[in-house]
């Protein structure tokens, strides 16, 4: 199955059985919830959302040449160019759109938003400035339900803040400390841990490590891979059985609950996502310029799940 569709005037497609689909501008990492939805610009820059547990497209209206960053609580979070920075407004726009389609909205204080990552049931991740002087502020949250701004100093911001609750607060993710074998080592940085709902991701002596539990581990590649710590912008993903990252032009990924493994080369500038029956692929087929990029996606089907 791949995530393709032609799209009808009510918004809604079927997407096609075989073959790979057109998209532009996917960046930094593939809009996704882990789980069931992805989205990103067609070859028209006009967003659409996949299902891909149906196989269904549907457009986003109102949003021609807007990013998909991520999706969560049933909306697609998209950044948009719109005009040239000012003091008082950054030139971009961010808006959300249902992973049904239909018509995008902004978001509350948009002309304040210089980038937006990821969104949950109220809580939106983003980076804010006030004028050229101050530059950007890092980790502020935006309640995209009533406009509230909260900047918070936290420096793991995907793994760390639960974005799903009316009063903001730490996330459920595994807080563990893993027992690594020769630690500590004065030959080797701090390990870096990337952590999830069920898993923990270390990556430490060269070494790509998955802990169920502080003693429990399974070694699932190479590591070195992230020297600035497991932020958004990295390419490791955990989903809600997969894993994926990418070490060079190699796409790597791990179903931690049944041990599948997923490693295949594509061409450089590829990504990966996971979903629940198996990753999504964004390769990179050409570039033009500095700011635009054209892909061919597909979801590689892995197994299914109940």
């Amino acid at each position: 199955m791949v995530l393709a569709g032609l799209l009808l005037a009510s918004g809604r497609a079927e997407a096609s059985v075989n073959g790979w689909t057109r998209a532009l501008n996917i960046s930094p990492q593939i809009a996704s919830d882990d789980s069931r939805y992805v989205a990103f610009q067609r070859r028209n820059a006009v967003p659409v959302v996949i299902d891909t547990w149906t196989g269904r497209s549907r457009m986003i209206s109102k949003a021609k040449h807007c990013q998909p960053r991520d999706i969560g609580a049933g909306r697609v979070l998209m950044i948009c160019p719109h005009t040239k920075r000012r003091s008082d407004d950054t030139g971009f726009r961010a808006k959300t759109a249902s992973v049904k389609g239909g018509k995008a909205t902004e978001l509350f204080k948009t002309r304040k938003i210089y980038d937006a990552y990821e969104i949950g049931r109220y809580w939106v991740a983003i980076s804010t400035y006030t004028s050229y002087s101050t530059g950007p502020i890092y980790d502020a949250y935006l309640n995209w339900r009533t406009g509230f701004i909260k900047e918070m100093d936290q420096y793991n911001v995907k793994s760390a803040i639960d974005l799903d609750r009316k009063a903001i607060r730490w996330t459920d993710v595994k807080w563990f400390t893993p027992r690594f074998k020769g630690y500590p080592n004065p030959f080797f940085p701090e390990p870096v841990l990337c952590r999830g709902k069920d898993v923990v991701i270390s990556d430490w002596k060269g070494e790509l490590r998955l802990w169920w539990d502080s003693r429990s581990s399974v070694r699932i590649g190479r590591g070195n891979l992230f020297p600035e710590g497991c932020s958004w912008l990295e390419a490791m993903r955990i989903g809600r059985n997969w894993v994926t990252w990418k070490n060079g032009p190699v796409m790597h990924g791990y179903d931690f609950r049944t041990h599948r493994r997923f490693d295949r080369r594509f061409t450089p500038g590829t990504k990966i996502t996971p979903v629940r029956d198996g990753v999504v692929v964004a390769r990179e087929t050409h570039r033009y310029g500095k700011y635009f990029k054209t892909y061919m996606v597909k979801f590689f089907r892995l197994g299914g799940r109940s």
